[in-house]
């Protein structure tokens, strides 16, 4: 079996990931959604916070570009108002 043969049947079986650093992937949101709110500033939190899965190249950080769409698709939470506020207890009424 030649290169060619293992890489093209590798291929078919393993789906190449798109990998993103965070810079492309907002780049290619905004050409799926040229009105998206969803910024680069938001996506870097949200690596740094772990909510987003990363792969380390370097000092880049890569993303999987279809589990990012299927993060934003499929998410359902809501954030509920915290009980304090910069360690102020919200009263009530």
């Amino acid at each position: 079996m030649n290169n060619t043969q293992f890489n093209t049947s590798a291929a078919a079986v393993y789906p190449l990931p798109r990998m993103r650093t965070a810079p492309q992937a907002i780049k290619e949101l905004q050409a799926l959604d040229p009105n998206t709110c969803f910024t680069l500033h938001a996506l870097t939190i949200m690596i740094k916070q772990g909510k987003i899965p990363f792969v380390a190249s370097g000092r880049k950080k890569l993303i999987n570009f279809d589990t990012l769409l299927d993060m934003l698709y499929n998410s359902e939470t809501t954030q509920t108002p915290p009980d304090t506020i910069n360690g102020i207890r919200v009263i009530k009424a």
